[in-house]
């Protein structure tokens, strides 16, 4: 379980606070989308989760260990993390960088055993990303990139996945094609799925839980199918939210 108790962030002394005294619980195998505007602290929370920040008050605990006493392996182990914007202008194959992912469980200087590339293949094959494995890092698209950077994550086999914006440089093809994928995991494997969105229909399409984070708080917490409403999102976004009125088209959707 993931432990957020009185947590506050500011990037320094002068600056005002991003996030203002936050608490939240997060279960064991839940998913979890954050949703708030631009600006309202999101991507700070992603990384304060994933230890990448240290918070200004409070703290992070999962499984009763605090985040911020655990070593870089230690927290490798249990956490992959995928960051919004992907730099991933390495001159290294594919298949190389997605095995970078199992350091952590490897010894230094040890190679990917056969057991270590059959895993890497089959995740790239459930990502439809097997093409690619030969290809330089530095020639994909901004959309393969990220696709790669989310299937790392999954090699990487940690109990929690948190991913920030992960469809923000893809298609809509491939936007449904990962909301499929990370319903189909958390459904079938013991796995804590943490994810920040623009889009309130990809936390609706996931289920689970949502956050909604506005003024640098967690204004509402709960089953995403109760609280994702055009209310609660207008406290966010404002009168620009409503119901879709006189149109006469059946609603787009994606096949479970």
């Amino acid at each position: 379980m993931i432990k957020v108790e009185n947590l506050s962030f500011r990037y320094n002394s002068d600056s005002k606070l991003i996030l203002d005294d936050i608490s939240v619980d997060i279960e064991e195998s839940s998913v979890v989308s954050i949703i708030g505007l631009n600006g309202s602290g999101k991507t700070t929370f992603i990384k304060l989760l994933t230890g990448i920040l240290k918070p200004t008050n409070g703290n992070i605990y999962i499984n009763n260990e605090n985040l911020s006493n655990l070593s870089f392996n230690e927290k490798s182990r249990l956490i992959s993390y995928v960051p919004q914007l992907v730099n991933a202008d390495y001159d290294f194959v594919v298949i190389d960088y997605l095995s970078f992912s199992l350091s952590n469980k490897m010894n230094v200087n040890k190679s990917p055993s056969k057991d270590d590339i059959d895993r890497i293949r089959e995740t790239s094959k459930m990502f439809h990303i097997e093409h690619l494995l030969d290809k330089k890092i530095n020639k994909l698209s901004g959309g393969e990139k990220q696709i790669v950077s989310i299937c790392s994550a999954f090699v990487q086999d940690s109990p929690i996945i948190i991913l920030d914006e992960p469809t923000s440089a893809l298609d809509l093809k491939n936007q449904a094609y990962i909301i499929k994928i990370l319903k189909k995991q958390s459904l079938n494997n013991n796995k804590t799925f943490i994810l920040s969105t623009h889009n309130p229909n990809h936390a609706l399409s996931l289920g689970g839980l949502s956050i909604l984070l506005h003024d640098n708080k967690i204004i509402n917490y709960g089953v995403s199918r109760e609280i994702i409403t055009v209310e609660n999102l207008k406290s966010i976004y404002g009168d620009n939210i409503d119901y879709a009125k006189n149109i006469k088209y059946d609603m787009i959707t994606t096949i479970d």
